[in-house]
């Protein structure tokens, strides 16, 4: 189970991990992930706090872009406690990325605002074939939503892949597997998902996506009544559910108004078929410029669009 974070030297998980026995593989996989560790731990206030912990050992020159590491935060309700990053040289050679080497950074450049950030450490130009790469980070934030998706690989193969939730007592999990069974641990209020052994995946031409190939699971907590508005909507009813909860948000936005249907008239004026008001519509729309910023994501907004007036 993952630990606090260790001090300047490379802690003693890593320092395991990179001694691992590393199977053959062919000479076109550029490394292999030693380890791969999420846990998440919600307490009853609804506060999630994710602790990831990864090992990647380079194993040829390609597969020093490996070499790098991103926690991902929301900056409405959501933080990065702590990050933190090593390489062990192929010498044994310790070298430690601190604040320093630590950039914070917008992960949709392009937008013109964007709440989602994240930190990000990289270090291809120091991960020689045979050195190791590891990195911790924790964050915190609070969501309206109570579901994790865990995908357990990339396409690099790994040795041991873990995924474990924490629920304060009297809270339950539901489970959905995907593109294969992965068994479920339960030790008290942990439930643990573990996987060894994973193998390559290459990428090919008009291949799957990562996502139909990859095991994963999709990981819900339903709190007891007495805590369920503390998080807000909690779906227990499937997809059905979901849709009340956008119809909610979504459908009075879309209310027309005089002003809207006094536009309609004059664009359908004239348009002999249903389908030329609809061209009609269609067209006039189109010319509507706007941008698109949601804020609030880390408390469920950007689902609530402004009124169509």
């Amino acid at each position: 189970m993952v630990s606090a974070i260790a001090g300047d030297e490379a802690p003693g998980w890593l320092r395991e991990f990179s001694t691992t026995n590393v199977p053959a593989y062919p000479a076109k996989v550029p490394a292999v992930v030693l380890l791969a560790e999420t846990a998440i731990t919600v307490e009853d206030n609804g506060r999630v706090t994710t602790t990831v912990r990864k090992a990647v050992k380079v194993l040829t020159r390609d597969g020093r872009n490996e070499a790098h590491a991103m926690a991902v935060y929301f900056t409405s309700g959501g933080k990065v406690k702590d990050f933190r990053a090593w390489m062990i040289r192929p010498s044994g050679e310790v070298k430690k990325y601190g604040k320093e080497k630590i950039m914070d950074i917008a992960v949709a450049p392009n937008d013109v605002y964007n709440e989602v950030r994240a930190r990000a450490v990289t270090a291809e130009s120091d991960a020689d074939p045979g050195a190791v790469f590891g990195y911790e980070a924790i964050t915190e934030e609070r969501s309206v939503f109570t579901q994790f998706e865990h995908s357990f690989q990339n396409h690099l193969p790994a040795l041991l892949s873990r995924f474990s939730l924490t629920l304060p007592a009297g809270w339950r999990p539901e489970v959905a597997t995907l593109n294969g069974n992965v068994p479920m641990q339960t030790s008290g209020s942990t439930y643990t998902w573990e996987l060894r052994n994973l193998p390559y995946i290459e990428d090919e031409v008009s291949s799957p996506s990562m996502a139909a190939l990859s095991q994963r699971i999709a990981v819900s907590y339903i709190p007891p009544d007495s805590a369920k508005a503390i998080m807000g909507r909690v779906f227990t009813g499937g997809w059905p559910d979901v849709s009340r909860w956008l119809a909610e948000l979504e459908d009075p936005q879309a209310a027309a108004n005089g002003d809207i249907s006094e536009k309609a008239r004059a664009l359908t004026a004239g348009a002999p078929t249903e389908l030329d008001r609809i061209r009609a519509i269609g067209h006039y729309v189109q010319t509507v410029r706007y941008v698109s910023i949601q804020t609030g994501l880390g408390r469920g907004g950007g689902y609530k669009p402004h009124s169509a007036a």
